[in-house]
C-alpha cells in the first residue's frame, strides 16, 4: 500500500502548520478527512502504521455515489466556478446540493464524537460550509473557527445559486466564531452577502447574528519558507541541481507547475509561448519550457475536455518548432514530488543558465 500526500494548496497549508506547532498550546492536533476506498483500506493503513505521525487523523466514509455529487458534483462543478467568477461553467442539480448536505453532517458526526471540552475547532474550505452551524447546534459552548481558501465572490455572482442554497451556506459559515478569507475584498464580499441574504448588521468587520457576534477578517495565507529553504542544502536537491544544470547548460528555462484548473490559466501561458516562438525565431534552440500539471478532477467533463485541449497544444508546438536537438516544451502530467520541485523554485541555481518560475 502507498500513501500520498495530496497536491491540494489546503492539504499542503495545513500540514506546514502541524509540522510548525509541535511546541503550540495545543497538546494534540486532530485531522478529520473523508476517505474514498472504503474503511478496509483505511484499516489496513492503520495496521501497518504508514500514516503520518505528529498529528491524529479521524476518517468519514460517504458512500461513492453520494461522494461524487459531493465533492465532483456540488463543490466543484458548482461553487469552485461560481467562486472563481466562472458562472457558465457552473451546474445546479438539486442531488448535488442534497448530497454535499449529508457529507457535511458526516464530518459534523466525527467531530462531534471526539470532541472534547475546551477543543478548538477549526473548518477549512468550500467543501465544508455548512459543518459550523451544524456544530453550533450540536455544540453551542465550542470554539469554532473557519477559513475559505478560495475566494469569496461579490453578492452579484452569489445571488445566482438557489435562494434555499445561498441562505443555507450563509447561515453555515455563521456558526462560526471566526471567518478568515485571503484578502479584505473577499471579507468585504461576505459581509455584504451576509447583509443581503440573513438581513443582519455589521459593524466594521463584526456580524451581529442571533444573540452572537461573529467576526470576518482577512489572514493571508503563504508557503512554507524554511521548508524551501532547507532544501537547497538537501543532498538529493542539490545532486537534482546539478543533473539540470548540466542538461539543461546554456539555455533558459521556464518551469510551470499547477493543477488541472480552468482557473489557472495553462492555455493561455501555452498560448503565449507559441506566440514568443513565432515572433522571436532567435530564441528557438535557446529556451525551454518544462509545464508540470498535476492531475485534478479530470474526471468532471469540463476539465477533461480542458486536458485534451491542453494535449493537443502541446503537440502542436512541439511539431511546428521541434527540431532534431531541440523539443521547446517538457510536458509532465502528474504528480510531483517536493524534492523535484525544489531545485525549480531554488532561483540562483544554474549560473550558466536563466530560469523563470510560474506557478
Amino acid at each position: 500500500m502507498c500513501i500520498r500526500q495530496s497536491s491540494g494548496g489546503l492539504v499542503s497549508a495545513i500540514k506546514s502548520f502541524f509540522e510548525k506547532e509541535k511546541e503550540s498550546a495545543y497538546t494534540d492536533k486532530i485531522w478529520v478527512g473523508s476517505v474514498e476506498n472504503g474503511k478496509e483500506e483505511w484499516q489496513r493503513a492503520l495496521e501497518e502504521g504508514i500514516l503520518p505521525d505528529g498529528f491524529g487523523m479521524e476518517a468519514v466514509f460517504p458512500d461513492e455515489s453520494i461522494y461524487s455529487n459531493f465533492y465532483n458534483g456540488f463543490s466543484n462543478s458548482t461553487l469552485w466556478p461560481l467562486f472563481h467568477y466562472f458562472p457558465l461553467f457552473a451546474e445546479f442539480r438539486k442531488e448535488y446540493f442534497d448530497d454535499y448536505r449529508k457529507v457535511n453532517e458526516l464530518f459534523a458526526d466525527k467531530v462531534e464524537e471526539i470532541y472534547e471540552e475546551g477543543d478548538v475547532i477549526w473548518v477549512h474550505d468550500y467543501q465544508l460550509m455548512l459543518v459550523p452551524d451544524m456544530l453550533r447546534k450540536r455544540l453551542p459552548d465550542a470554539t469554532i473557527g473557519f477559513f475559505l481558501h478560495i475566494p469569496f465572490p461579490s453578492y452579484e455572482i452569489l445571488r445566482l445559486l438557489p435562494t434555499e442554497w445561498k441562505k443555507q451556506l450563509m447561515q453555515g459559515l455563521m456558526g462560526a466564531d471566526m471567518i478568515g478569507f485571503h484578502t479584505q475584498d473577499y471579507v468585504q464580499h461576505f459581509i455584504q452577502s451576509a447583509k443581503m441574504i440573513l438581513k443582519v448588521e455589521s459593524q466594521f468587520n463584526s456580524i451581529y447574528y442571533g444573540n452572537r457576534m461573529v467576526r470576518a477578517d482577512q489572514f493571508p495565507i503563504g508557503i512554507d519558507y524554511a521548508r524551501f529553504r532547507e532544501a537547497c542544502v538537501d543532498d538529493m536537491v542539490v545532486g537534482i541541481c546539478t543533473a539540470l544544470e548540466e542538461k539543461f547548460m546554456g539555455q533558459q528555462v521556464i518551469f510551470s507547475v499547477d493543477r488541472l484548473d480552468y482557473t489557472k490559466g495553462l492555455e493561455y501561458r501555452l498560448d503565449g509561448f507559441a506566440l514568443f516562438l513565432d515572433q522571436h525565431p532567435e530564441y528557438r534552440e535557446k529556451v525551454v519550457f518544462i509545464l508540470n500539471i498535476i492531475p485534478s478532477r479530470d474526471s468532471i467533463p469540463s476539465y477533461n475536455d480542458m486536458k485534451r485541449r491542453i494535449d493537443e497544444q502541446v503537440s502542436t508546438i512541439n511539431g511546428n518548432y521541434s527540431t532534431l536537438q531541440w523539443q521547446p516544451i517538457i510536458y509532465r502530467y502528474n504528480h510531483l514530488a517536493f524534492e523535484d520541485l525544489a531545485p525549480f523554485i531554488r532561483r540562483r541555481m544554474w549560473p550558466s543558465s536563466r530560469l523563470c518560475a510560474m506557478a
